[in-house]
């Protein structure tokens, strides 16, 4: 797909990627997604203790479904942030469809499954990084002191 070689895409530092069966997919931590992730598992913040909770009680099958929910919320966030972005600037751009739940059921194994959590993981730092600037303190209260 062309999508990922769109420059406004390339360079947007909210965005993680995944790439499954050859597909690369973008993955935003959008507000919808959010919204989505905290009405399912209470927040963003419970994820990864759900995550190791099934990996101690060796329930793979749950770790795996959870992970593959989490996946395609976040990959649902990031095409709509292309398709929406690229509406706003009036392109056009074509994006791969959002894979279902049961085509990827089948093809996923658990170590695709155990990888793709890393890329949830990074999407969600991706989208909530933050660039901040300081300037020096020079005032007396932070001067050290050159007398005894």
């Amino acid at each position: 797909m062309m999508w990922n070689k769109t420059e406004w895409i390339k360079t947007d530092d909210r965005m993680g990627r995944v790439t499954i069966e050859g597909v690369q997919y973008p993955m935003c931590l959008t507000i919808k997604a959010t919204d989505a992730i905290e009405k399912r598992f209470q927040g963003v913040d419970k994820v990864s203790a759900l995550l190791s909770e099934y990996a101690e009680k060796d329930q793979y099958s749950a770790l795996m479904k959870t992970t593959l929910e989490l996946a395609l919320l976040l990959i649902d966030g990031g095409l709509n942030r292309c398709r929406t972005r690229a509406k706003m600037r009036g392109e056009e751009i074509e994006l791969p469809p959002l894979p279902s739940t049961e085509d990827l059921q089948e093809v996923m194994t658990f170590e695709d499954l155990l990888d793709i959590q890393q890329n949830i993981f990074a999407a969600f730092t991706v989208g909530s990084a933050r660039n901040v600037e300081a300037r020096p303190d020079n005032s007396p209260k932070n001067a050290e002191s050159t007398t005894s």
